[in-house]
């Protein structure tokens, strides 16, 4: 949903001179919210709670 929302509207509104610093503003605020919540949450959630990797043949 960020992505369609930071290629659809955000770069569209770049090339408007009122809304330039708005559009990076969001294009930038949901690129990190995006990486945080795919990759920073999940990587501090293994190391807190010390969940162990497990081998493919145990699915």
């Amino acid at each position: 949903m960020a992505e369609n929302t930071i290629l659809g509207r955000g770069f569209f509104l770049l090339t408007d001179a009122y809304f330039k610093w708005l559009a990076a503003l969001v294009i930038f605020s949901l690129g990190v919210a995006t990486m945080l919540t795919l990759i920073i949450v999940p990587v501090f959630y293994i190391i807190f709670f010390k969940v162990k990797c497990r081998n493919y043949k145990e699915f």
